[in-house]
Formats: structure tokens, sequence, C-alpha cells
């Protein structure tokens, strides 16, 4: 008898070859694949207009591709499917919500809607502080956020699609949002995220997508960026001689120097070329004033590939 495969083998969301085309002729996105995995925060990055948005609504099966195929957990997504909605937490980029509602009233409606329980209202809306009694039209934008998250977890979905979650959002909003996320992935979720906050990125995901112009344009794991990302060390020297820059250059990437302030610029492309610069320059003992090299920053990373 065949073995059936795993359901967590198999992607949850799987995007093949996936074309939007508008009919202005703008590419929303262009012969895209990405396979998201059960149990993976994955991070969709890219500028505003990148088309990011544009593969969000092609996964709730808000727009139709001209192109390619959308899998939800093995099933296709089509017009005769919507079901798979159900399945769904989604947070738009934009909380459209008639004016006339309380807080309150709209999330009770839209429960109602839901084929699922949708016990954690409460929970969330409280541990967001966000205030049910208000009108949706006196809400500030935080708080119009905050109601979307509300709106995307309560059900308890086993997918979440998040477009450009923490938008609106202060900082410590933002911290209360992050770790919600990173809750339900130890509750065994998923997590698709749009955005283009590059620290969130990288301090939540595990995987994440580049794409621009509405072509991927890598896919990386989070926790081996720090490997491929090009950082520059700054070294202190006390009384830095121009005689010495030949030979600081044979052995290190010297990228720029200041005479005057004793400052240097070292290019660093991988760990060992840490090392090998922090060893030469031992030999100044103490004329050495300084080291600096700051944490590998997914910034660095995103602008380089946006410029390849």
């Amino acid at each position: 008898m065949a073995q059936t495969k795993n359901q967590t083998d198999i992607p949850v969301i799987d995007i093949s070859n996936t074309t939007k085309i508008y009919p202005d002729g703008t590419v929303g996105i262009q012969d895209l694949s990405l396979q998201i995995n059960h149990n993976e925060i994955y991070g969709f990055l890219g500028q505003n207009g990148a088309g990011k948005t544009t593969m969000i609504r092609a996964i709730l099966n808000i727009l139709i591709p001209q192109q390619g195929e959308i899998r939800v957990n093995g099933e296709l997504i089509s017009r005769d499917n919507p079901s798979i909605r159900e399945q769904i937490g989604y947070l738009p980029g934009e909380l459209n919500i008639p004016p006339d509602y309380t807080v309150e009233d709209f999330l009770i409606y839209m429960a109602t809607l839901k084929r699922r329980p949708s016990d954690r209202m409460e929970e969330i809306a409280t541990r967001f502080d966000l205030p049910l009694d208000k009108k949706v039209n006196a809400l500030s934008k935080g708080n119009k956020q905050k109601m979307g998250i509300v709106l995307a977890f309560m059900h308890d979905p086993e997918i979440y699609i998040l477009d450009e979650p923490s938008s609106g959002l202060d900082p410590l909003w933002q911290q209360e949002l992050y770790d919600l996320i990173l809750e339900e992935k130890q509750r065994g979720k998923t997590v698709f995220f749009s955005s283009h906050n590059l620290d969130e990125v990288q301090k939540i995901c595990d995987r994440v997508a580049i794409i621009r112009e509405g072509k991927l344009v890598t896919v990386e794991v989070v926790d081996d960026l720090a490997e491929k990302i090009t950082r520059k060390l700054t070294v202190m020297i006390d009384n830095l001689q121009e005689s010495e820059i030949d030979d600081i250059r044979a052995h290190t990437n010297l990228d720029s120097y200041n005479l005057k302030s004793g400052e240097l610029s070292i290019i660093i492309r991988n760990p060992q070329e840490v090392s090998t610069a922090l060893s030469y320059f031992n030999q100044f003992n103490s004329r050495l004033k300084d080291l600096i090299f700051p944490p590998a920053s997914l910034e660095v990373f995103f602008l380089e590939k946006y410029r390849e």
C-alpha cells in the first residue's frame, strides 16, 4: 500500500510560476515561485509597489493571476474552493470598516461570519488595549491596526497572512505584535507577512524572500545572513602613519582611512576575514584605541540585492 506524504512535508503555501499583470500593463508579480513551510515565519520583503500586496491578494483569491497556480495545504486556490480562506487569518494593508459600528459590534459581527469559533477575540483585544466601546471612525491609525490584528487572530487559524502588520503601531505595540507572532509559531502556526521594515524581518523571521518589480530576487535563511552580509570594521589607531597604510592594505580589505583621526574602515565579507583582521591589528598593541564592529544588518544585504 502506498504511503501518504506527511502533511507537514507539504508546503503550507505553494506558489508556482505565478504572474499577475494589471489591465494597464503594470506588472504585479512575474513568474514568481515560493514555498512557505509548516510552522515557519516567512517574511516577504520589498519596497512599496514591488508586488507584495499583489501576491498576498492572489493567495487569498482576491486577484486571479494570468499564469501559474497557488496551493494552500495542497489544495488549489480557485473560485470553486472558497473554504480555503477559513484556514487563514488575514490582516490587509488597509482596513476598510463601516464607520458607524463600535469596535466591539464590528468584531462580533465578523465573528458571526466565520465558521470557526472566535474565542480569542476578547483576549487579544485586551492584550492590545483596544477600546471596544469606541466608534470605528474615532479610532487612531494605531488602534485601527490593532483592530485588524484582533480580526486576523481571533478565530485561531492555522495560517496567518499579514500585509505590513506593524504599520501604524508605536514601538511598544510593535514588540507586542512580534511576541504574539512568535507565540503562534510555538503553537505550530505558519505566518507569511509582507514588510518593508528590515528590522522586524531580521528579528522574527525564519526565512525571507526579497521581491523587486514583481520578480523574486532571492530567498534566504535569516540566521545564515550574517555570513553573507558585507560589514565594516572600524579601527582606531593612535598616531597612524602614511607609511603603515600599504601594509594594512596588504593584510586587510581596507576601504578608507583618515590619518588625522587614525580611523580605518575595513570591509568584512565573511567570518574568516574578521579573524584575520583582528589578528593583524593585535600588533598595534597600546596604539590600538578602539574596534567597532556592528551586528550584521539586513538593510545592507537588502540594498546590495536591489542594486544588482
